[in-house]
């Protein structure tokens, strides 16, 4: 991952704050990078011009659809992290809505404006919370009650924590026809995820 305050802001990298996206976003720039048919030059030059998103989807759709992987598919839908670039500190003050944001369809609509704190009762507010991480791939954090409800703590160590988070992702979540669930589905079948309220 790019440390330098810089590379984060103009690559988008402090508008994706969680490890899962991080990582897309990386594997989106090193495919350029290892392609050799790319200088960092150019890339410079593509972002100076407005034309970076445009360009990386050129270079990613002028190879054929099976050597594009999982990374450009990841890119296509979340394109928009490279249009408001932000500084580290923008991105953490927007870091509590950002979040939650995948997850507010899941709820009713009646809570869609609620905060999280006023979600009721507490299972709701727990269920919101783990389903909030699974989709940015975060387990709960140990001080967290969610780490206890939802069987974390059961876990020796952070590959059976993965495990776990594939479950409740699995179980939770629509297929975003990644990688991951195509596997799964060829394994067991495509069923549908439960919705919240039956969580």
């Amino acid at each position: 991952m790019p440390e330098d305050e810089d590379v984060l802001k103009d690559f988008g990298f402090n508008n994706v704050l969680f490890g899962g996206d991080q990582s897309q976003l990386l594997g989106v720039n090193g495919g350029l990078y290892r392609s050799g048919t790319v200088s960092a030059e150019e890339i410079h030059e593509w972002r100076i011009g407005g034309i970076l998103v445009q360009k990386i989807k050129e270079f990613y759709l002028s190879m054929p659809e099976h050597s594009r992987g999982q990374y450009f598919a990841w890119f296509l839908k979340n394109s928009h992290t490279l249009e408001r670039l932000k500084t580290r500190q923008e991105a953490e003050q927007d870091y509590p809505a950002v979040f939650y944001d995948k997850s507010k369809p899941y709820l009713e609509t009646s809570d869609h404006n609620k905060a999280v704190r006023d979600l009721k009762p507490e299972a709701k507010k727990l269920s919101y919370y783990l389903l909030a991480g699974t989709l940015h791939r975060i387990s709960p954090n140990p001080t967290d009650e969610a780490w206890y409800f939802f069987g974390f703590v059961t876990c020796r160590g952070m590959h059976e924590e993965a495990i776990l988070q594939d479950l409740y992702q699995l179980v939770l979540t629509e297929s975003d026809e990644s990688f991951f669930y195509e596997f799964h589905s060829r394994r067991r079948g495509i069923v549908p995820p439960a919705t919240f309220t039956q969580f």
